[in-house]
């Protein structure tokens, strides 16, 4: 389970790190931007294209979620650049947003899409235990 807070509009995705693609080739082909689909058939490694196609999946299922709308947009018209150090920015039409990427217990890739409306924020990561104390009502 994952829970974002914020004062402004939050989407987040989780995956496995270890998930199998079936059909890489047909799920680059359909799901990457095309700036994004050139930076995939450039890498040589099968291992690097695995965690690019992973980053842009959750990158994509996270700013969806921040909308509302789920897959019935347009993926493919969503380009995320990769570009930043400590984060990447996803463009779609005039709009951008950040993505944070981080792992979790090295099983997991964790992708949260905001739009920047200050210059700060908090991310915190809790176990299982520390978020069932916060949800304790009694």
């Amino acid at each position: 389970m994952s829970v974002a807070v914020s004062n402004q509009r939050v989407g987040i995705d989780v995956e496995a790190l270890d998930r199998k693609i079936k059909y890489p080739e047909i799920l680059a082909q359909n799901m990457l931007h095309e700036d994004n689909y050139a930076e995939y058939v450039s890498m040589q490694s099968l291992e690097d294209k695995a965690h690019f196609l992973l980053e842009n999946w959750t990158a994509k299922e996270a700013y969806l979620k921040l909308l509302g709308t789920g897959l019935s947009h347009e993926v493919m018209a969503i380009h995320v650049d990769h570009s930043a150090k400590l984060a990447a920015t996803l463009h779609q039409g005039q709009s951008v947003f950040t993505l944070w990427y981080m792992l979790y217990r090295a099983k997991y890739l964790v992708c949260m899409c905001f739009e920047f409306q200050d210059d700060h924020f908090v991310l915190d990561v809790l176990d299982e235990e520390q978020l069932i104390n916060l949800m304790d009502f009694s």
